[in-house]
């Protein structure tokens, strides 16, 4: 997986949280509590008992690739557990271009409404947290969608 947002109505992340687990750069999150850590929560990838009305994020540590090497790997970057994460919570009209299995990508239109989903990827449907795909393109060769808020995520 690999993604970043691109289009902002407000530049604002949360960085005080730290990873559950290894994590992809460009996926769904969200925060849950855990005692053993000092602030008393941790990130972890949307799980199957995720609720949609509760707050959702996108996880984008970016600066955390190394970009000075002959081949940065944006694609197989891995957030570390325990590491703190950089993630944002998207606010309708906002745009973040994230990597797809190849299955749900062709599965895909322009115009479709998609939600988060459990792993941290979309599901089709969208009718909480809805993001409509505004374009299908190519991501570090990987099968991608630019997707637009339509509500705040």
């Amino acid at each position: 997986m690999a993604g970043y947002v691109t289009d902002f109505q407000g530049r604002v992340y949360e960085g005080l949280y730290t990873a559950a687990v290894a994590m992809p750069n460009g996926i769904w999150v969200e925060i849950v509590t855990d005692a053993t850590v000092p602030n008393g929560k941790k990130v972890q990838p949307l799980s199957a008992a995720y609720d949609p009305t509760k707050e959702t994020y996108f996880l984008e540590n970016e600066w955390d690739v190394d970009y000075t090497s002959a081949n940065p790997d944006v694609v197989n970057y891995m957030c570390k557990p325990k590491q703190f994460v950089r993630m944002h919570r998207m606010l309708s009209g906002e745009e973040v271009i994230m990597s797809l299995e190849k299955a749900l990508y062709d599965s895909l239109n322009v115009g479709d409404l998609v939600a988060p989903a459990a792993g941290g990827a979309v599901v089709a449907g969208g009718e909480t947290n809805p993001l409509r795909v505004h374009e299908k393109l190519t991501l570090w060769g990987l099968p991608a969608v630019r997707l637009i808020a339509t509500a705040n995520v």
